[in-house]
């Protein structure tokens, strides 16, 4: 699977990623994709990073439905991931 950033996404990326950050953009804007880039789950090209190696990332969403959506989408990357959301855990 392939995505597709836009500019304002690579420009975020490229202003935070060698740091720690807070992001603020519209809801449905995109700053997941902002996050799995800066988190090293996704290249700059679009791709799934196959060599992702970080021990340990830890997402917070402030609905439980957000929660869940991001937990199916790293699970749909092949990615060894949890939710904790008070439902599942």
């Amino acid at each position: 699977e392939n995505f597709t950033f836009y500019e304002w996404q690579l420009r975020a990326f490229n202003h935070i990623k060698d740091s720690s950050a807070v992001l603020s953009a519209p809801t449905g804007s995109g700053k997941t994709l902002v996050a799995y880039l800066w988190a090293g789950i996704l290249n700059p090209d679009g791709t799934i990073n196959n060599d992702f190696e970080a021990e340990r990332i830890i997402f917070t969403a402030p609905i439980k439905a957000l929660s869940n959506e991001r937990y199916l989408d790293l699970r749909r990357m092949g990615l060894d991931d949890g939710i904790e959301t008070g439902d599942f855990k």
